[in-house]
């Protein structure tokens, strides 16, 4: 992938987002009676201006594309020296409770378009994994149900499923209910029926609860995706793109099995066998250890399922949609909090760099992989943009409530200190973000 076709594909789905984003500030202001004077798209000295007539709204393109803004009439900017007397639309005019619903509508925007584009994508088709099942490890309720690899599973109890999150759907919920529930598989050209039981101390939900239960979805062959410079697989010759045909000499199915294998190998030889081309090729390396002490290989696989495609009909996509994006935000709201108490590394952050670089990646994939990343990207442009920091949204939304229960604005001293503080920590981000994309780049 060149840095062009990333450049191209992070333009195409992040700044529909931006252009989302502030006609959602614009037109919550215009309902509240405050005049926009400038809508801009992008940051630095304007390329394009537009205004309809004198005192219209001036429609500008900027060259930065990281953001746009809204520039509302507001007198409180003006000098102290020279206050400006209050006009007709000016912000200074509204209450608390408007400037907050102007402040979260950007936000309450990219939400709503997120929606909109999973909506649609489960209206026109989604691809979905195929309920298929891949490894089924010993010991497991799966395994004592008799389920094995290849079984496809098309019912739970009555309920048809076409692809694993349906099956996901539709069979914890189940579980969590009885505690037990009838599958119907597609064996060997026909259809057998399996009781699952869900055991002991399984998880309430999610990716866990399926593994916890032995339901691993199939998948093809692992493929190394990724590959840590100076990590013991490199150091062996592993190459990206190498196909991981055993470990052990025994052969491997997916990248769980090949993970399963290497955990346990910390500081021993690991005896790994690659398909390359039309060959094989043997690789010996000292397994490294993580921070938990489990082995490691520094890779990346892949491991695709097969695919399938699934359409809803409206009002079943719009409430998978709305559901699909309340997971997604609660994730990501999961991640950010882990990463401000220090649970998770601040070496995840991505910034334009990473995110072009996925946004290329996932167009390369398909029209679908596009819009279910570019809705990702809403949520989290939306989440972003709720952090209590002065610079963002969320910081007017408090200042906005803050002043609606003290009854009295906070002073200016006040509005210029939290200003500065959320500028250095915004600004901190970035600078962490870009150095991890550089890192990567490297």
């Amino acid at each position: 992938m060149t840095a062009l076709v990333a450049a191209a594909a992070f333009l195409l789905t992040f700044l529909p987002l931006i252009v989302f984003h502030e006609l959602g500030h614009y037109a919550v202001a215009r309902w509240c009676g405050v005049h926009v004077e400038r809508f801009s798209i992008g940051f630095g000295k304007p390329f394009w201006r537009y205004r309809r007539s004198a005192g219209a709204t001036e429609w500008v393109l900027a060259p930065i594309p990281l953001g746009g803004y809204v520039l509302l009439r507001d007198s409180r900017n003006a000098p102290a020296a020279a206050p400006a007397p209050a006009l007709p639309g000016d912000l200074a005019c509204t209450s608390p409770w408007q400037r907050m619903a102007i402040s979260a509508a950007g936000p309450a925007a990219n939400v709503l378009l997120a929606v909109l584009l999973l909506a649609t994508l489960f209206i026109g088709g989604a691809p979905g994994a195929d309920p298929t099942l891949g490894t089924v490890q010993f010991g497991t309720p799966a395994y004592r149900a008799g389920l094995q690899r290849g079984d496809r599973i098309v019912a739970v109890g009555q309920r048809p499923v076409r692809s694993w999150d349906e099956l996901q759907r539709a069979l914890l919920p189940t579980l969590a209910a009885s505690g037990r529930s009838d599958l119907t598989v597609e064996v060997d050209g026909g259809r057998a029926q399996r009781t699952l039981l869900a055991g002991q101390g399984a998880p309430d939900g999610g990716a866990d609860a399926m593994s916890a239960l032995g339901l691993y979805v199939w998948r093809q062959p692992a493929v190394v995706d990724t590959l840590d410079r100076g990590g013991p697989a490199a150091k062996a010759g592993v190459l990206v793109g190498d196909e991981v045909w055993s470990v052990y000499g025994t052969r491997t199915l997916d990248a769980t099995e090949v993970i399963a294998r290497i955990r346990p190998a910390a500081g021993e030889y690991v005896k790994m066998t690659l398909r390359r081309g039309a060959g094989l090729v043997d690789v010996v390396f000292v397994a490294a250890r993580d921070a938990d002490g489990n082995g490691k290989a520094g890779i990346g696989l892949r491991s695709e399922p097969r695919w399938t495609t699934v359409r809803y009909g409206p009002a079943d996509a719009i409430l998978l949609a709305l559901q699909r994006s309340w997971q997604m935000l609660a994730a990501m709201a999961t991640m950010l909090g882990q990463m401000a108490v220090g649970l998770v590394s601040l070496g995840l952050l991505s910034g334009p760099i990473g995110v072009a670089q996925e946004a290329g990646r996932m167009a390369s994939m398909g029209l679908a992989q596009g819009v279910m990343f570019a809705a990702a990207m809403s949520l989290n442009l939306a989440l972003v943009n709720l952090l209590p920091l002065a610079a963002l949204d969320g910081g007017a939304v408090v200042g906005a409530a803050l002043e609606a229960a003290r009854g009295k604005p906070p002073s200016a001293r006040a509005l210029r200190a939290a200003r500065l503080c959320g500028m250095l920590v915004l600004a901190l981000l970035f600078g962490i973000a870009t150095f991890n994309d550089l890192g990567r780049l490297g």
